[in-house]
C-alpha cells in the first residue's frame, strides 16, 4: 500500500503486479456485495421508494399532494424509471444494489488515487466488509449520496480545486443535485469547495478571483434547482409547498424537538470500531502540516468531508443517514494506513503489521457477522416495510370492494405500502401521521381532503405511536362517519381494525 501520485502513474508501475491483484480483488467484492444484496441479504424497501414514486405515475403532485420534508429527486428519478419494471420494489431493489456497486467502484478510483492500486482494493474490501452495518441495504436519500460524495473528488486537480470555468460549473452542478437528493448535503459540499479554494496556493492573496470561482460554482448549483423548480411550478403553479416542506418546515423546530434521536451505546461502539484509524489521520494531518508536507491537504479534505458528512444524521441518528460518509472513511482509512507504511521505509513490519491485524479483525467483525447469511441462506428473504404488509393485505382484500377508495390511519412507514399492496391511491394529500407532523394546519388539510372525497373503508390502527391523541378530530371524523368490518389483532401484536363508512 505505497503511496502514489495522485495523478497516474508511470508506466512501469502499471505493469507491475499491484495492479492486476488489485483489479482482480475489487472484482471479486463487487461481484459479492452486489449478488448478497440482490439475492440473500434483507432489504429495506419503505413508501418513500414504493408508494411515493406510485403515487407521483398516477398524477400525484409532489410537495402539493404528497407531503415530503427531503428534496425531490430520489421519488422523482424512482418515478421515471417505475413504467420500466413490473413491481416497483423490483425497481427499489435494483436501483439499490446499482447504487451500491457505483459507489464501491468510485471508492476504488478515488483509493487509487490516494494512495495507489493496493490502497484502492484495501478502501474497497474496507467499504465492503462495512456496507451493511450502515445499513446500505435500505434505499434512502444518502444512497444516492455516497456515489456523488466520491464524484466530488474527481474534480480535484493538483492544487485541490476546479482547474477551468468549465469544471467550475459542473463541480456546481453537482452541489445543486447534492441539494435535491437532501438538504444537508449543502453543509459538506460547501466545506469541499471552501477547503479546495482556500488552500489552492495564491488564492489567499487573489480575493477577486476567488470570488469569481465561487460565483461560477454558485451559478452552476442553480442549475439543478432552478430547473427542478420550473418542472414543479409547471406541476403545482406554486412552489410555496416545495420550499415549505424542505425548508421552512425545518425551521419551525416541531421535528427537531420531537423527532431527535441520538446513537445508543452500542451504535456507538460500532463508530468508534469502524474510525479506528481516524485519529492516526489526524495526527498525521497535524505533523504534515506542521512539516509543510503536501499530503496535508490530503488528509485535510478528506477529514473535513468526514466531519461534514456527518450532518446528514441530522437530527434522527441512524446508520444509514451515514451512508455518504463510509466511502470517504474507507478512503481516508486505507491512506492513513499506507502512508503509515510509507514514512517507516525500511521498518515497515509494525505498521504493516497493524495494516493485517486490523484486516483480520474488520473481516471477522463487522464482516462475517454482516455476510453470515450468505454462507447460510434460507428460503425467507425479508424485505422490511414491504414484507410485512402483505399477511394484512390478505386478510383485508375479500372486504374491500375493487372500487373501494382506502384511507389508513394512522399512516406510517410499514402500513403506508398497503395502498401500493392494495393498489389503492389515498385521499387527494397523503402525509405520514407522526405527531410531529400533525400542526393545525396539516390535520385541517387531512379533514378537507376526507369531507371531499370521503374514503370507502378506512384501515385504522388506534394504538400506534399515540397518533390518536395527537389528531382527536380526524379521530373523532373516523368513529362518527364510519362501522367496525373486522378486527385483525395478529399483527405486531396489535390492533387492526377495517371500518366501512356509514351511507
Amino acid at each position: 500500500m505505497e503511496m502514489e501520485p495522485n495523478r497516474g502513474e508511470t508506466a512501469g508501475n502499471n505493469r507491475s503486479w499491484k495492479r492486476p491483484i488489485a483489479l482482480a480483488g475489487v472484482s471479486v467484492l463487487l461481484l459479492f456485495q452486489a449478488w448478497s444484496y440482490f439475492r440473500i441479504l434483507p432489504l429495506i424497501l419503505g413508501p418513500r421508494v414504493i408508494l411515493q414514486p406510485w403515487l407521483m405515475s398516477k398524477g400525484f403532485i409532489l410537495y402539493d399532494q404528497i407531503a415530503d420534508l427531503h428534496t425531490p429527486l430520489m421519488p422523482l428519478l424512482l418515478s421515471i424509471m417505475a413504467p420500466l419494471f413490473h413491481e416497483l420494489f423490483e425497481l427499489a431493489r435494483a436501483a439499490l444494489v446499482a447504487l451500491l456497486t457505483l459507489t464501491t467502484l468510485l471508492t476504488f478510483v478515488v483509493g487509487k488515487r490516494k494512495s495507489g492500486w493496493l490502497g484502492g482494493l484495501w478502501a474497497v474490501w474496507f467499504f465492503t466488509m462495512w456496507s451493511y452495518t450502515f445499513m446500505f441495504m435500505k434505499l434512502w436519500h444518502e444512497a444516492f449520496l455516497a456515489p456523488l460524495f466520491m464524484l466530488l473528488f474527481l474534480f480535484e486537480g493538483p492544487s485541490g480545486t476546479a482547474r477551468s470555468r468549465r469544471s467550475q460549473i459542473l463541480l456546481g452542478c453537482l452541489g445543486g443535485v447534492l441539494f435535491l437528493f437532501k438538504q444537508q448535503a449543502v453543509v459538506p459540499f460547501a466545506v469541499f469547495v471552501l477547503w479546495s479554494l482556500f488552500t489552492e496556493p495564491g488564492l489567499h492573496s487573489a480575493r477577486a478571483l476567488r470570488w469569481r470561482k465561487i460565483g461560477w460554482i454558485g451559478m452552476g448549483a442553480a442549475l439543478p434547482v432552478l430547473a427542478f423548480s420550473a418542472y414543479q411550478f409547471l406541476h403545482a403553479h406554486t412552489l410555496r409547498g416545495f420550499w415549505y416542506w424542505t425548508l421552512g418546515y425545518h425551521l419551525e423546530g416541531a421535528y427537531v424537538s420531537q423527532a431527535g434521536l441520538r446513537p445508543t451505546v452500542e451504535q456507538a461502539g460500532l463508530i468508534v470500531s469502524a474510525g479506528l484509524l481516524v485519529p492516526a489521520a489526524a495526527l498525521f494531518f497535524i505533523e504534515a502540516a506542521r512539516k509543510k508536507d503536501p499530503s496535508w491537504k490530503t488528509f485535510g479534505i478528506l477529514l473535513s468531508m468526514l466531519l461534514a458528512g456527518c450532518i446528514t444524521a441530522y437530527p434522527r441518528f441512524n446508520f444509514f443517514h451515514l451512508q455518504p460518509a463510509l466511502p470517504v472513511l474507507a478512503v481516508l482509512s486505507s491512506l492513513t494506513l499506507s502512508h503509515a507504511i510509507r514514512r517507516a521505509g525500511s521498518a515497515r513490519i509494525f505498521p504493516t503489521g497493524i495494516a493485517m491485524a486490523l484486516s483480520v479483525f474488520w473481516t471477522l467483525c463487522p464482516g462475517y457477522g454482516n455476510y453470515r447469511p450468505v454462507f447460510k441462506p434460507t428460503n425467507r428473504r425479508p424485505i422490511y416495510e414491504y414484507s410485512t404488509v402483505i399477511p394484512l393485505v390478505e386478510t383485508l382484500r375479500p372486504y374491500v370492494k375493487s372500487t373501494d377508495r382506502l384511507y389508513v390511519f394512522p399512516d406510517y412507514e410499514s402500513n403506508s405500502n398497503l395502498y401500493y399492496c392494495m393498489r389503492r391511491t389515498p385521499p387527494s394529500f397523503w402525509i405520514f401521521h407522526y405527531p410531529w407532523f400533525l400542526s393545525d394546519r396539516i390535520r385541517a388539510r387531512i379533514l378537507e381532503s376526507l369531507e371531499a372525497s370521503p374514503p370507502d373503508c378506512v384501515v385504522y390502527f388506534p394504538d400506534w405511536f399515540g397518533t390518536v391523541s395527537a389528531a382527536p378530530d380526524i379521530d373523532r371524523y373516523i368513529k362518527t362517519n364510519y362501522r367496525l368490518v373486522i378486527r385483525y389483532t395478529k399483527w405486531w401484536d396489535q390492533d387492526v381494525l377495517l371500518l366501512r363508512r356509514i351511507q
